[in-house]
């Protein structure tokens, strides 16, 4: 029986439903930063990336980048409104 996961191998339908619809959010979502990356500064780009994908503290990337950390929650939300406005 198709999306019966008794044994089988197939997930059930619900749970492939929502495996798909993240696949195509995540293809979504990369498209729309390689879209929007060339906006921004280097460093820029980077403190967002750090601060949001890779999940490092502000005050770190504040210190690896010479800025304060309000400098980089400030590129960080920057980058995060015009991926918005992408999306």
């Amino acid at each position: 029986m198709p999306g019966f996961s008794g044994g089988g191998g197939f997930a059930p339908a619900p749970l492939l439903c929502e495996f798909t619809f993240r696949l195509e959010h995540a293809a979504l979502l990369h498209r729309a930063m390689d879209q929007i990356s060339c906006e921004f500064e280097p460093n820029t780009w980077d403190m967002f990336w750090r601060a949001t994908v890779l999940g490092h503290p502000t005050d770190f990337i504040a210190t690896d980048y010479d800025v304060t950390a309000a400098a980089v929650r400030q590129a960080r939300s920057r980058v995060l409104r015009r991926l918005r406005k992408q999306l």
